[in-house]
């Protein structure tokens, strides 16, 4: 399951603190992917999968496929913000969290297309969109 995003609650709200005080960015080279989806997707999805009886793993994820750097950018940019213009470096939150710095360094590309292939649509499709 990607992030699921539901604008000013959750993680959203905690990632978009740090930019509303006008010290935000993103981290390392910003170029591991950020798989994401909307609330109200996450939920449609879930409702599908019991309704149509379906089996296996399915990426609960948008089909828009958007690296950390451009996440938050997009973020920011919901917010009336800049991001600082450097990056929070890879080795400082290393340094800060240890190994669970893992979990903001790396990303992964997934795509939903078994969720498309049962006739699921997933109707929020670009993070703009989500945050507006």
């Amino acid at each position: 399951m990607g992030l699921v995003v539901n604008k000013n609650k959750g993680a959203i709200k905690k990632m978009g603190q740090p930019i509303k005080w006008r010290v935000g960015s993103y981290f390392g080279n910003g170029k591991h992917w950020m798989p994401w989806v909307d609330v109200k997707d996450a939920s449609a999805a879930f409702i599908h999968a019991l309704e149509n009886d379906l089996q296996g793993s399915y990426n609960v994820v948008s089909g828009q496929h958007i690296n950390q750097e451009g996440f938050m950018r997009v973020l920011a940019s919901s917010l009336n913000r800049k991001l600082l213009p450097f990056s929070i470096p890879a080795w400082f939150l290393r340094l800060l969290l240890g190994d669970m710095s893992v979990l903001l360094l790396k990303g992964n590309r997934v795509s939903n297309q078994k969720w498309t292939d049962t006739g699921f649509e997933f109707q929020i499709k670009t993070l703009k969109q989500a945050l507006s």
